[in-house]
């Protein structure tokens, strides 16, 4: 298969480079997909911005603005071997020096200023939170907020009565409150239906948390999926690229809305007796319906299956017997 065609960028091949070699020199070992991806904005927004001459191909996605990988260089390999993060390589010989380029000079100071206080895991929350800085919408830096604040319940092992009605319904509504519908129309309809599910789920505390931080991670993975097509969330992205996520986002939203159904009905597995708030009742319903939907088509789909199977299985009976037949004579 014939491999992506990435443009020239020998500048931007250096900085990457630079953010590799020195953090590894700085830290005994290669920078994660974090730490790459936020130096690298950085470095981009500090040089310019939309105007920088690194000209860095990146979106906002799910931890917020990373390269497009297809379009950087192709010695950096992502190294998934030990898992959840990935591990940013440099394989090969080095780039072509820019040490004349005043951007370059500029990169060095930054990357250096970076490695003094963000190498290893112990700030990594604060380096993500100067690139968010600079989100194109409010609303990414609220609902960081409330991925954030379902992380330190995580590590809160003893459950604190009324801790999530206090701390995280405060921060989902600031959030989702400040969504901005006129910039997604397409997305826009999702939030109220989220937003009665998180706070019912709110309402279950300590019991609710692990299924509303998988539906707040599912809501914003498929968000995600819209904001990276917005035209304030990339930059130098190839058209083929950005036509082809268009192509995937209907798929992708199926997806969503079939996973939004499952934790739907399981939330309401788990809520006492009936559901009490009308409106998530008539979206439990809803779900349950398009369930059954599901099931009756796949029960459908295995009919017809074995129907096909029973025809090829009489075809091959068949064809048996002319060769038998036709060896005889």
């Amino acid at each position: 298969m014939t491999q992506p065609s990435r443009p020239e960028n020998p500048l931007l091949d250096a900085v990457c480079h630079l953010i590799v070699h020195t953090y590894e020199a700085k830290a005994g070992e290669s920078p994660t997909g974090f730490h790459f991806n936020k130096y690298i904005s950085l470095i981009n927004e500090q040089t310019g911005g939309p105007a920088s001459p690194l000209r860095l191909p990146h979106m906002w996605y799910r931890w917020g603005d990373e390269v497009s990988r297809s379009q950087v260089a192709a010695q950096l390999r992502w190294d998934h071997t030990e898992p959840p993060s990935a591990r940013v390589k440099w394989d090969g010989a080095p780039p072509e020096p820019q040490d004349d380029d005043p951007v370059f000079q500029q990169a060095k100071m930054i990357v250096d200023q970076l490695n003094q206080r963000y190498t290893g895991e112990e700030h990594l929350s604060e380096l993500i939170g100067k690139v968010y800085e600079y989100a194109p919408f409010r609303f990414q830096i609220l609902f960081r907020e409330v991925r954030e604040s379902y992380l330190d319940l995580k590590g809160n092992l003893r459950p604190i009565e009324g801790i999530h009605d206090a701390a995280i319904r405060p921060i989902l509504t600031n959030a989702l409150d400040a969504f901005p519908a006129t910039e997604f129309p397409d997305f826009r309809h999702k939030v109220p239906p989220f937003r009665l599910l998180m706070n019912s789920l709110i309402d279950q505390e300590h019991e609710g948390t692990k299924l509303a931080i998988e539906t707040s991670e599912t809501f914003w993975f498929a968000f995600c999926y819209h904001l990276r097509l917005h035209e304030a969330a990339h930059a130098n992205i190839k058209r083929e690229t950005l036509d082809q996520w268009h192509r995937r986002l209907p798929f992708d939203m199926e997806h969503f809305d079939r996973a939004f159904n499952g934790l739907l009905l399981e939330a309401a597995g788990r809520f006492a007796g009936d559901v009490e708030e009308p409106e998530l009742r008539i979206l439990v319903k809803q779900a349950e319906r398009q369930q059954e939907e599901d099931v009756a088509i796949l029960q459908d789909f295995e009919e017809d299956l074995k129907t096909a199977s029973k025809y090829f299985q009489a075809m091959r009976v068949k064809r048996r017997g002319k060769a038998a037949s036709a060896a005889r004579r």
